[in-house]
């Protein structure tokens, strides 16, 4: 079992490794690089994006199907599941500040909770670490992507998700990837967007995870939300989850965690939740907390490529049993007849 000191050695070991590179290789190798790709693909119609794609994928991936082996959740392990880029950092951050009733403070969100299924994990707490649980109420938070299938659910943790409308985790997601890992390799939007509904999608298809846990919403430790709840309502979403987990939280608390959960002050300690380095592209500047608004997919994808979007999802959640209603909350036609 790797300890908290031992992780943060791990991310600055590799930091270091790459700082020459990002300082002095990328800035040389980004236009050969990005014209190189464009190339391939544009004039040799080959998939030089979607083998990119597809070898990222494998790596983040790696441990869907094993990162909980062994581990059986207890009363006060809080399961904070969000699809990617559906407002997991806001989710978590929440769920954390609600543990420590809007005192709690850190170096590196990656030293107070474990994310069994990263790419890598050691570059996080660890899951068998019961330091975690030292916090104002004894409850820990444990980070997930995985869909209710891939989670060890019980009658005993606590188990929040939280979906948002696939279009826009998909354009996060391009931006994101942009600045962390493939900078002037970056796919094109159409391309990154059939990628999301493939099975190679990272952490897998967004039909999959919003089915799963959506199945599991009228268990009383399962609590149901969707991203735009917890950024249009963020002092009831609050109130909500405190309610869920057990926690009374006074009206100097309540203000506490919901000035420290606000994204303009998220977005000014945005070092603390940027991850380590995954390659000599990753923006040393980058955002994790960028925008935290909806519509990024509309303003990405054209209507075309959105539509077939909606398409699949919904033929994906249909085909897995699943009564979301996709058509009433994200389909583009409907959005646009409100």
């Amino acid at each position: 079992m790797w300890s908290v000191e031992s992780a943060r050695q791990l991310r600055r070991k590799v930091s270091d490794a790459m700082t020459a590179k990002q300082r002095w290789l990328a800035p040389i190798a980004w236009i050969p690089v990005k014209w190189t790709y464009k190339f391939a693909h544009s004039v040799l119609n080959r998939p030089v994006y979607l083998q990119r794609l597809k070898q990222v994928a494998s790596r983040m991936n790696q441990h869907a199907d094993t990162a909980f082996d062994g581990y059986t959740p207890v009363k006060n392990d809080v399961f904070a599941a969000a699809y990617f880029k559906a407002g997991t950092n806001l989710l978590m951050y929440m769920c954390y500040q609600i543990s420590e009733k809007g005192e709690g403070d850190f170096d590196h969100i990656q030293d107070i909770m474990p994310w069994p299924d990263a790419a890598q994990p050691r570059f996080w707490m660890n899951l068998f670490d019961k330091s975690a649980y030292q916090t104002l109420t004894g409850r820990r938070v444990i980070k997930t992507h995985l869909p209710a299938t891939k989670v060890p659910v019980n009658d005993h943790a606590k188990y929040i998700a939280v979906t948002r409308d696939p279009k826009d985790c998909a354009a996060s997601g391009y931006y994101y990837y942009q600045s962390l890992i493939f900078g002037p390799g970056t796919p094109p939007p159409a391309v990154w967007l059939d990628h999301m509904v493939s099975k190679d999608a990272p952490f897998g298809r967004w039909d999959a995870f919003t089915a799963s846990w959506y199945k599991m919403r009228h268990r009383p430790n399962v609590l149901f939300l969707l991203f735009d709840e917890l950024k249009d309502s963020p002092i009831e979403s609050i109130k909500k989850i405190a309610a869920f987990l057990d926690i009374d939280l006074t009206e100097d608390a309540l203000e506490r965690v919901v000035a420290k959960t606000s994204f303009k002050e998220m977005k000014s300690i945005n070092n603390r939740f940027f991850p380590a380095p995954q390659s000599m592209w990753t923006d040393v500047d980058g955002s994790i907390i960028r925008k935290g608004q909806s519509g990024d997919g509309a303003a990405l994808f054209n209507t075309e490529q959105l539509e077939k979007f909606d398409l699949k999802m919904e033929e994906g959640l249909r085909t897995l049993g699943s009564d979301f209603p996709y058509t009433d909350i994200y389909s583009l036609n409907a959005k646009s007849q409100r």
